[in-house]
């Protein structure tokens, strides 16, 4: 059912209408941001993964070297 409101109403509520629009627009914008951020911190993650095992094989096969020589 609609209601018939004044000018200076239906202007202060297209006013609030396009501020939340704004305020929309900013939180995606942010949002992208943060999405974008976080792959990237999931690659660098996936990277250090990636040393980690390096790691833990190089110390595997230095104390398989150790074995040997004692």
């Amino acid at each position: 059912m609609f209601r018939i409101i004044s000018r200076r109403r239906y202007r202060a509520l297209l006013s609030e209408l396009n501020e939340l629009r704004r305020k929309v627009k900013g939180y995606e914008t942010q949002n992208q941001q943060l999405l974008s951020s976080n792959e990237e911190l999931l690659a660098k993650v996936a990277e250090l993964e990636g040393y980690r095992e390096k790691y833990e094989d190089l110390s595997r096969e230095y104390e398989e070297r150790l074995r040997q020589f004692e």
